[in-house]
């Protein structure tokens, strides 16, 4: 949700944001930060994600961009 914050500017801090795991399995994979990332700010913006996509990846807080 900080990401989402600092780096979307979506104000989420007065909403209650739930995640449920299919058949309540523990995930210690980071690259479920993109699909999480990515429910919630389609959830928050009311925009459907396309079925067709998928997305695997992690997401970092301290992002720095190394292009000038």
């Amino acid at each position: 949700m900080a990401v989402l914050e600092k780096r979307a500017n979506l104000n989420l801090g007065s909403q209650d944001v739930y995640l449920n795991v299919v058949s309540g399995i523990r995930i210690a994979e980071p690259a479920i930060d993109l699909g999480i990332i990515l429910a919630v700010s389609s959830s928050f913006k009311n925009i459907s994600i396309p079925t067709d996509v998928v997305a695997i990846g992690e997401v970092r807080l301290n992002w720095r961009s190394t292009s000038s």
